[in-house]
């Protein structure tokens, strides 16, 4: 692209009204984000369909994500021809920075919002970048084998909602990693310490997990797993 400085302009879906908008500059690897997101107190409130048939409501920030950028400033980790997918992608800004900074990413999210992804996706990565990118969707425990096992990375922003989807992102988790796969996740403690920390729990009966950076002002928590060796007798419960 020639420049250091990019802009990203990040839009919401049409349920995020304008006046609960507010705009931000985030200067981060490199790459300067110009993101539209929720005011204080503003939600964009998800109805989803478990396998269970279960309809439960979720609210969907980016403060998590942005976590996940900062992250890997601080590290300097970046993503050079490397296989990326994200989960519950929200508006794809990670994935966005990420296929800036060189991955091959594929970004996923439930049916309903693959419209806003493919939006952002298009107003903010160049043609040149855009072959690099895929918008898919996903349904954790359910289509994850239509995907490939070989992904470098694999990021998810604040996935862990509810106990029984815990065992769904395990199955996905599985599926998608190798041994050389490396996972991050960030999680807003607020949101569920308990169910959370069950959650990672049972991801390090099968991944090792490690607490790698918290953000105290934000209460998030950032984790990087990879797969342990499988032994006889592991299963999923």
């Amino acid at each position: 692209m020639g420049e250091d400085l990019m802009r990203l302009h990040l839009v919401s879906d049409a349920q995020f009204c304008s006046p609960n908008l507010r705009k931000e500059r985030f200067g981060l690897l490199g790459v300067g984000l110009f993101v539209k997101q929720p005011k204080a107190g503003a939600k964009l409130h998800l109805r989803q369909k478990t396998d269970h048939q279960q309809v439960s409501e979720m609210c969907c920030f980016i403060s998590k994500a942005l976590a996940l950028c900062q992250y890997f400033e601080t590290e300097g980790i970046r993503f050079p021809d490397m296989k990326v997918i994200e989960l519950g992608a929200g508006t794809g800004i990670l994935s966005i920075l990420v296929a800036l900074l060189g991955g091959d990413v594929t970004i996923t999210d439930q049916p309903a919002l693959l419209r806003q992804i493919e939006r952002n996706v298009s107003f903010n990565i160049p043609s040149s970048f855009k072959p690099r990118v895929k918008v898919r969707a996903l349904c954790w425990g359910r289509d994850h084998t239509l995907f490939p096992s070989d992904y470098d990375y694999i990021l998810g922003s604040d996935i862990m909602y509810f106990y029984e989807t815990i065992p769904l992102i395990l199955q996905t988790l599985l599926h998608l990693s190798n041994e050389n796969t490396v996972v991050y996740f960030a999680s807003r403690m607020a949101y569920g310490q308990k169910m959370i920390g069950y959650g990672y729990v049972i991801m390090s009966r099968y991944f090792k997990t490690e607490l790698v950076c918290r953000y105290e002002v934000k209460d998030i928590n950032v984790y990087r797993m990879v797969r342990k060796t499988p032994t006889p007798g592991d299963l999923i419960e």
